[in-house]
């Protein structure tokens, strides 16, 4: 049995017997673990080293599971974990493992979707990589979703455009498209015809922007047609009449 008493500070637990054994064992163990973190971290300045002499046999075992719910719970005791570690590089193997583990199922993807917010918080990762892993955890988010999906597929649109506007950015106008064709495809199995027009004039937008950006990437590579650069570029930036006094 265990005694519980009330005072002021509310109510505490006293385990007693092998209650009270099992609570020693249970203190000894997290500290033996938390001393595990201190000297794992210090001895090796390779985070990926770090994780694995702590975490390596789990990884192990749950990989060779076909069942996802242990890679779920390893996930969340990454998180919990993090509590403890203090290491910037164990840190980071530790939140980008939690994702990997988290993306498995879809019990795990609340703890994904924390260890992307605590990527982004505590580490310099580049917007492409974290854009990547949020729309990874919205397609995921939408397959789940079942009938009612309309939101999360509003979601993962957005992460669709996003992702193609930064395709467009860079002049990768391929893959800008196939994202917009994900898009359109997505509006359609959700039944949003209102976003689906919403998707269709953006990419009629990227359209004409690609063909904008064609023209002057070729005038510019010929000096003798640099007045109709100029022309293009304030078309682009609308000033229609100084486009006009150029042309003359």
């Amino acid at each position: 049995h265990n005694a519980i008493t009330h005072n002021r500070e509310g109510i505490s637990f006293h385990p007693q017997g092998d209650n009270m054994n099992l609570a020693i064992r249970l203190i000894v163990c997290s500290a033996l673990l938390a001393a595990c973190f201190t000297c794992t971290a210090i001895a090796a300045s390779d985070g990926e080293t770090a994780f694995m002499s702590i975490y390596g046999k789990r990884i192990q075992q749950v990989t060779k599971t076909a069942d996802t719910s242990d890679d779920a719970e390893l996930a969340a005791t990454l998180l919990r974990d993090l509590i403890q570690v203090k290491d910037s590089a164990l840190r980071h193997v530790m939140l980008t493992s939690a994702f990997d583990l988290g993306v498995r199922s879809d019990s795990g993807l609340e703890s994904a979707n924390r260890a992307v917010d605590l990527l982004t918080a505590e580490f310099p990762v580049p917007a492409a990589d974290i854009l990547s892993k949020r729309r990874q955890l919205a397609e995921l988010v939408y397959a789940g979703a079942g009938p009612n999906r309309a939101d999360a597929a509003k979601t993962l649109i957005g992460f669709y455009f996003a992702t193609a506007q930064a395709d467009a950015a860079t002049a990768n106008y391929d893959a800008a498209h196939r994202w917009m064709t994900r898009a359109e495809q997505v509006a359609t199995e959700a039944d949003l015809p209102d976003v689906g027009k919403a998707v269709q004039f953006e990419t009629d937008l990227m359209n004409d922007n690609q063909q904008v950006q064609q023209k002057i990437a070729a005038i510019k590579s010929d000096v003798s047609k640099k007045s109709e650069w100029v022309k293009l570029l304030l078309i682009e930036q609308g000033d229609v009449k100084a486009a006009e006094v150029t042309a003359k």
